[in-house]
């Protein structure tokens, strides 16, 4: 279901390592950045980008 879906999102946290240090970001809302509002874990961070866009209006989320 998507608002399930919704959820998970939003508890979501990435744990990345980047010159030999780990870094733990935890998920982001952003309304700005994106075509659609998205839930960010990393964004640029070490060159990896990693979000969820959603589409409310279709109940969709699309991955990137």
């Amino acid at each position: 279901m998507f608002s399930d879906e919704i959820s998970r999102l939003q508890a979501l946290s990435k744990t990345i390592e980047y010159n030999e240090e780990e870094h733990t970001n935890n998920v982001i809302y952003d309304e700005d950045s994106y075509s659609y509002p998205a839930y960010i874990t990393i964004d640029g961070f070490g060159n990896t980008y990693e979000y969820a866009l959603i589409d409310q209006s279709n109940n969709r989320i699309e991955n990137r």
